[in-house]
């Protein structure tokens, strides 16, 4: 996507089919191969919703920025890798990867801890939250494609505590196709303002602020630290002479924690010199790590 104007200039999902087979008319053999295909073909990826995963932290940062729950050097300090407000949660903890004993938002972002981001929200409250998601899922766009609005919850309320920290970092019941990831995203890549997409040269989709330049910017400086630090999730994005912004989400599908369960690896992209390009990637049944592996022979081709 280009985030100054909105056009979708690439939009790929694979596996795909031969749309010539079916200029003529497909053969019932021909059909029935990719009908039955347990990869299905016939989905176009880009426009089925999913859990974000961890790509969603950047707008949570965004929010509690801007309704002054947290300031870019707000500083938690956290222990372990398993956290839960009080024994009302019974056997439910939020988990993370890195054990960092004190981090600011960009370390938080670099590490991509699930804890500090639930604990923001938390703190900061469902009210707020949503009135600061509300302008991001309010304006939904008017591409000729199939595909479900995006959703915060289920009744669209977020009405539990625990309910709340998941969707902060991407998960509870956080339902967003990449096309939609990509909009809402473009409020970090403009500096506060949401570029809706189109497929039509010339057609000027709508553009709305939904945060101050401030705010925004200091995410997408602290989503650069993502790449260009050592421990950075996304750092095997680094290309010499280039400032890369983005973050990595690996959304796990399983109904009861501590068990195993398939994931979705995502990627956001920006490029945080020029503003030519942002990019969102999901690699189903995969992780973060291997889709940045996969992405940046395709990154090096953007400039």
């Amino acid at each position: 996507m280009n985030p100054n104007n909105g056009q979708l200039l690439v939009l790929a999902s694979s596996p795909s089919y031969d749309p010539n087979k079916f200029v003529n008319g497909i053969s019932q053999t021909d059909y029935d191969q990719y009908a039955n295909d347990k990869n299905l073909p016939f989905v176009s990826r880009f426009a089925q919703r999913y859990a974000p995963g961890s790509t969603f932290k950047m707008l949570t940062a965004a929010i509690a920025l801007q309704n002054r729950t947290i300031t870019s050097k707000t500083t938690k300090s956290i222990n372990g890798l398993k956290w839960q407000k009080d024994a009302s949660w019974g056997s439910y903890q939020v988990t993370r990867t890195v054990a960092d004993s004190r981090e600011n938002m960009t370390q938080a972002l670099v590490n991509s801890d699930n804890i500090w981001f639930a604990q923001v929200a938390l703190k900061m409250g469902a009210s707020a939250y949503l009135k600061g998601l509300d302008p991001l899922f309010k304006t939904q766009s008017s591409l000729p494609l199939t595909m479900a609005k995006a959703q915060i919850s289920n009744s669209g309320k977020l009405d539990r505590d625990t309910l709340l920290a998941d969707t902060a970092y991407g998960q509870g019941q956080l339902l967003l196709s990449p096309i939609q990831q990509a909009t809402m995203y473009s409020a970090i890549a403009n500096h506060g303002i949401m570029q809706q997409p189109t497929l039509i040269k010339g057609v000027k989709a709508k553009r709305t602020r939904v945060f101050a330049a401030q705010d925004a910017a200091k995410v997408e400086t602290a989503l650069t630290h993502v790449v260009s630090d050592a421990t950075g999730t996304a750092h095997g994005l680094v290309l010499s002479g280039h400032t890369i912004a983005a973050k990595t989400g690996t959304a796990e599908l399983k109904q009861t924690q501590d068990t195993n369960g398939k994931t979705n690896g995502f990627l956001a992209v920006m490029d945080a010199d020029k503003n030519t390009y942002l990019t969102v990637s999901l690699m189903e049944n995969s992780d973060s790590g291997t889709l940045v592996t996969a992405m940046k022979p395709y990154v090096k081709t953007l400039y």
